[in-house]
């Protein structure tokens, strides 16, 4: 069976460019022997001039009065204080939080077990966020003790409720792990 263009001619498949047959590509080339040695040996030769300067510099360091030295180290040791005085300072961000408290009630009879959670009374704290996302985020504290599943609210302006789902300890507080709440309690009790 034949097959044919749209305009019912046979279809034929591409063949080599003709005026390729006469083309003489490989017959000139030459392999050429690059010889690398050369080169190595150039960049050995500026290797040890750098270390040449290096040595020289470094004598005449050596030659400075040790007053001066002395003198700017102190200078630079106070303006790393000073740095490391205003890297310190964090932000805060005072978070709402409604408290869960979680009670396990095992069946002795068919053995199913049930997380009963309450909650206790509203407070507020103060913590560091370290990452918020759409769907997570992450704080430290020091300031209390919180445990799984309490509703936190950041006042922030992002008008989101969190859930805590995670908690760690880590520099002598803990790093609290949250997910998006479904239930979402007011504070209004607590702005004033």
């Amino acid at each position: 069976m034949v097959i044919k263009n749209k305009d019912g001619s046979e279809y034929k498949l591409s063949k080599p460019n003709p005026h390729m047959k006469n083309q003489l590509l490989w017959d000139s080339f030459e392999l050429h022997n690059m010889n690398f040695e050369t080169i190595k040996e150039l960049i050995k030769k500026n290797k040890v001039k750098i270390k040449e300067i290096e040595v020289e510099e470094i004598e005449e360091e050596e030659e400075v009065e040790e007053v001066k030295i002395k003198a700017i180290e102190e200078e630079v040791k106070e303006e790393v204080k000073e740095e490391i005085k205003e890297e310190i300072s964090v932000k805060k961000t005072l978070i709402y939080c409604l408290p869960a408290r979680i009670k396990i009630h095992e069946d002795i009879l068919y053995g199913e077990v049930k997380k009963i959670i309450t909650y206790d009374k509203k407070f507020k704290f103060e913590a560091v966020i370290l990452n918020i996302t759409d769907i997570g985020m992450d704080i430290w504290t020091n300031a209390v003790v919180i445990e799984k599943e309490s509703i936190l609210y950041p006042q922030n302006f992002d008008k989101r409720w969190w859930k805590v789902n995670n908690i760690s300890s880590k520099f002598d507080g803990k790093i609290l792990s949250c997910v998006l709440s479904s239930i979402t309690p007011s504070f209004e009790d607590l702005q004033l």
